[in-house]
Order: C-alpha cells, then structure tokens, then sequence
C-alpha cells in the first residue's frame, strides 16, 4: 500500500522525518501527537474509503474489538495445538495465509475478512496475536509471547525520537522482534517520509528466539516496507541474551519477554548478580543489562517493562545498574493494566534511557489504551542508588497534606512465620497452650473475616511457641496479603481477624507472606480501613507509587490516604463509598470544618 498524506503532520525537530503523532498533549511535543493522530485518522479513512468504492455496495462496517476477540479465541480453540497436533511450521503456515492475497484455507476466512477491514499496523498485530494463541499453552508461556499494540508501539516510538533519536540515520535493534511490533513502525515512519527500502534494511536489526516468530516478523517488516521479502539476517534467529554481539545502536526498542528464570544453575546466575537478586532473576533484568550493552554512549533505549521493578524490593540492583549507567529520561505508567496485551492483565511502563552520564531527576507520564499521553511531574532520584523511584503526587490536591495507616490509628507489621524453613515447628494438632493457628495468605479475602484455615483444606496448622513471643497476636487487628497477581482486581487485599479466632485461641501467628495492622488506639475502625484499602481510589494511588505486586511494610505505611475526618464526614454526607474516598482525597488538610462534601 502506498503511503497515504494529509494536510496535517508532525515533523520531528531532531530528524526531520515525518511522524504520524499521537494523542493531544502538546507538552510531549508541541503538537507533535494532534498531527501523527489526524495523519493516522486520516490514513483509516482513505483506506476504508477505497475498499468500501472497489468492494460491494454492502461492504462490512469495520470490526470492533469484541468481534476480533471472539473470532481470533475460536480458531485458537479449533485449532488447539492439543487436540490438532498443529506444528510450529504449520502454525507459521496459517498466520502467513492472512497476510493480503495469501488465503487458502477457508478456517481462516471470516478472521482474514474482518482485520482486512483495519488499518495495516493493527492487521498484523492481530495476526501475530493468532499465532502466539496456536502455541502451546507451555511454549507460549515460556516465550512469554505477548505482541505489543500498534498504539503503544507508536507512542514509544514518538517518546524516543523525542529523546533524540534521528531516523534518517540511526542504527536501531528490537532483540525480542517476533510480531516485527517496532520494526513494523519505525518502517511505518521512513516509509511515510520517503526514504528508501535499502537503506532502512542496512538500519534495521532484530534477534528472535522462535525460528517461526522471526519468518513472521521478516513477512511483515517486508511489507511494511513495500517489499516482497528482506534478508534473514535483518530479523535473525537466536537468543538475544547468548549470542555475544559485538555491534552497539543508536536505539533498542523493545518489549522484553516478562518472568522469572526457574531452574537455572548457580554458576550461571552468578553472571546476572549486577543486575538481579541469585534468587530472583527476572527475564527482563536481563534485557535491560543487553539493551544498555548494545547502546552506543548516548544512544536511547525505550523499554516496555513491568511497573514491579520501579519500587519493589527485590529489583535494588537492577536500579542501581539502571542509575549507574544511564540517564533515565522518563517513565510512563500505562492507565490501564487490562488493556496492553491480549488475555494478559499486567501493570506496565515504559523506561526510557540514555546510556551514559546519570541524573539525578526523574520525568513521570502516563499512557492510556489509544496511545495518548499526560504529563505526571517531575521527581528527584534518591541518593542510595538501588532505593525505589518515587512517583510524583504534585498534580493531586493537597497531596503533601495527605494522611498515612498512623493517623487512622495502625502500624504495620510483617508476617512472622516462614513456614518452608521451620516446618518442624507446625503440626495439625494444639497440644500445647503455645501453640497458636497459622495465618496464611490464603485465608485473607475482602469483604470477609479472616479464619486461620490450612491451605491444603485439612483443619488448621498450628505453630509451636517454646515460650511466650511478640510474634503471638493477642488482639484485633487486620491482615494484608503481602503479594497479590495480576488476576487480582485489587492489588490491596485486608480483611480483619475474626473474633472468634481470639475468644478460642487467645492468639494467632501470621506468614510471612502477610502483613498486619496493629490498633495503637481503642478509636482505630478495623471496618472502615478494610474499605478504605479496598477502595479503587487507593488501589490507583498504591499502583502509583509503588508499582509493585509485592507489598512491603514501609509501602504501605507510607501510602498517602484521606483522613479519616474527611472520609466519615463524605459518608455523612450521603456519598456513596467509593464517590466518598474519591472526595476525601480532594479534602487535604485534616480541618474538615474548611472543606465540606459537595
């Protein structure tokens, strides 16, 4: 297809380049984003036009996202690799049959009729979608295959020619291509400011782990770029991590592949120490450790990453090798965890670096689902290198003046028993006056009272005292699960312990994957604060400043809350709950008599 032009484009100041910009915020570029919008509007248009004048007069209106959903979910489930024996070859087979002029097999014709009514760049995300939903449950697991959305890959694209990054001469590398996400639009952008085919070939580069993700990626780069194939060695097949090269970019775009390395000998951990925890070594650590290795000093990384590593405790190396070696330029927090990647909810940013000289501030954003971007503030870096990143509350009202878990009357305290280390001390049986019930995570669910429960389902577990201990909670409290999942709708769970469990045991003990809320006074509503932690208003300001599925004490006891004041007066009032937390965030000082519910 040939490129399309409107009255209105975003011409990058560093490169001269046109690119099609997203989103309205003219502080991330001027105006940049308005234009690369109205361009990519208008280039949908021109497109469904032309089809709607040379197909019939009954042409289908274009496909919502819900259709797609539902018409890519049924050829997955009657193709399932389990009951079919579908080959990777074969799956490749397929998803190149739905790129334009190739159908044959008439399973795939309602699917190839619908995407054939979408924009290009969407087209091939959806067919990179189907061929990731063919795969093996475990092979796709283990690949961590998750395309990025053409919005998204857009936006990073735009945040890194912001940086500085000159298409018209940059060496840039995707080292986990498969789907051609960047590649694809990064050849979007030269193909739309004329520069020729060859020479964005001799600029491109990419690595892919799957032999059939990267043929994929090479069919959809090519036509992108108006040609019938490029060289394998454009989109190579390899591992990224092992293949020791020696070439440095100007850029590396990518979305790394998310999850931890099971399994992997202690020797070889040991390389990954500057970069993880030998316990925790995380796939994407590792790609941020090789993308800064494939930089040239100056050259620009943008990095789809998880938010955990922003502020969670088992990632201080990573920052301090983050922070040792680069500038990072910003941080965007994507809006909505549900709708980045297909059937995967997952909270998400995007970093985005310079390797060399570091600073000492910190630039915050936020992405919502169509690409568009807001500006957060501006935060300053810690002195301790590997310290968590400290997202910015300047745009919320009076949010210097916010309440913490002590003005509501709790201290926070962890969990105290490990189990898999002093399993020697549970049993199923109280015979002794100090043996307490065990609280485990499990046990916590909102909205109900908390009963110590074994998690096998058989009675209760108890913990062996030899004598009596501060580990033994003898009064009302509530508890926390420590670490929650991406399928969980609230990253903060909390529920208050049963009465009963006291009134029967005078006592509990907590895991270690919990945490509990102390009452420091007679006044402190166990109740409320359940709500309140529950609430969606505080589930986004925890998302915000942590960023993290893994709660830690200090996390949550600096988490920025309403007072309680303000909350029981906007119940008063007649708000709802969640309209009620909402207001009281608004509220600031705790002088309810200034500031009255609406």
């Amino acid at each position: 297809m040939e490129p399309h032009w409107c009255a209105v484009v975003g011409i990058c100041t560093h490169s001269n380049v046109v690119i099609p910009t997203l989103g309205r915020c003219g502080r991330y570029g001027g105006g940049m984003q308005d234009a690369w919008r109205a361009c990519s509007a208008g280039n949908d248009e021109r497109d469904r036009s032309r089809r709607s004048h040379l197909g019939s007069a009954d042409a289908p209106p274009p496909p919502t996202p819900a259709s797609l959903s539902l018409a890519v979910r049924r050829i997955a489930a009657n193709l399932d690799p389990k009951r079919t024996g579908l080959s990777g070859a074969e799956r490749l087979e397929l998803s190149l049959q739905l790129l334009p002029g190739r159908l044959r097999d008439v399973r795939l014709a309602h699917f190839h009729r619908l995407i054939s009514a979408l924009p290009e760049e969407e087209r091939d995300w959806w067919i990179g979608t189907l061929h990731t939903l063919l795969m093996p449950s475990t092979e796709r697991r283990r690949l961590a295959a998750h395309f990025t959305p053409p919005n998204l890959a857009r936006r990073v694209l735009e945040l890194a020619v912001e940086a500085g990054i000159d298409l018209r001469t940059a060496r840039i590398i995707d080292p986990c291509a498969g789907g051609a996400a960047f590649l694809g639009t990064v050849a979007d952008a030269l193909r739309r400011s004329h520069i020729d085919a060859g020479n964005a070939l001799k600029r491109l580069k990419g690595l892919e782990i799957d032999e059939h993700l990267a043929e994929l990626a090479r069919a959809i780069l090519a036509r992108r770029l108006g040609r019938n194939s490029v060289p394998a060695h454009v989109i190579s097949v390899g591992d990224a991590l092992s293949t020791g090269m020696q070439e440095t970019f100007d850029a590396v775009l990518a979305n790394p592949p998310y999850g931890r390395m099971l399994g992997v000998p202690k020797e070889k951990r040991m390389r990954w120490t500057h970069l993880a925890d030998l316990g925790h070594v995380n796939l994407y650590a590792l790609f941020v450790g090789l993308a800064l290795d494939l930089l040239r000093p100056g050259g620009i990384a943008a990095l789809i990453l998880p938010a955990s590593f922003l502020a969670g405790p088992l990632f201080g190396r990573l920052r301090t090798h983050i922070r040792t070696h680069a500038e990072i330029i910003s941080v965007h927090v994507l809006d909505d965890r549900n709708g980045v990647f297909f059937d995967v909810a997952q909270d998400t940013c995007v970093l985005l670096l310079r390797k060399g000289q570091p600073g000492n501030t910190l630039r915050w954003g936020a992405i919502a689902v169509d690409g568009t971007a807001r500006t957060l503030g501006t935060t300053v870096l810690p002195q301790d290198l590997a310290a968590p990143w400290p997202m910015p509350l300047s745009n919320l009202p009076h949010s210097h003046e916010l309440a913490h878990l002590s003005h509501w009357g709790f201290e926070v305290r962890a969990g105290y028993f490990v189990w898999n280390r002093e399993g020697h001390r549970m049993s199923k049986n109280r015979a002794s006056p100090l043996d307490f019930p065990l609280v485990w995570a499990v046990n916590v669910n909102a909205g109900k009272k908390v009963h110590p429960a074994a998690r096998d389902g058989a009675g209760v577990d108890f913990v062996r005292f030899e004598k009596p201990s501060q580990a033994i909670l003898r009064q009302r409290a509530v508890i926390v699960q420590r670490t929650t999942n991406n399928r969980q709708r609230r990253r903060l769970v909390a529920a208050p312990i049963a009465a009963s469990v006291l009134s029967r045991y005078h006592g509990f003990v907590t895991e270690n994957h919990t945490l509990t809320l102390i009452p420091t006074n007679d006044g402190a509503d166990l109740k409320l604060i359940c709500q309140l932690l529950g609430s969606s208003s505080v589930d986004a300001m925890y998302r915000r400043v942590a960023g993290t599925a893994s709660i830690s004490v200090r996390a949550l006891r600096e988490l920025p809350l309403p007072w309680p004041e303000h909350l029981r007066a906007a119940l008063e009032a007649g708000l709802p709950f969640e309209d009620a937390v909402r207001k009281a965030y608004t509220m600031g000082t705790r002088k309810p008599h200034e500031r009255t519910p609406d």
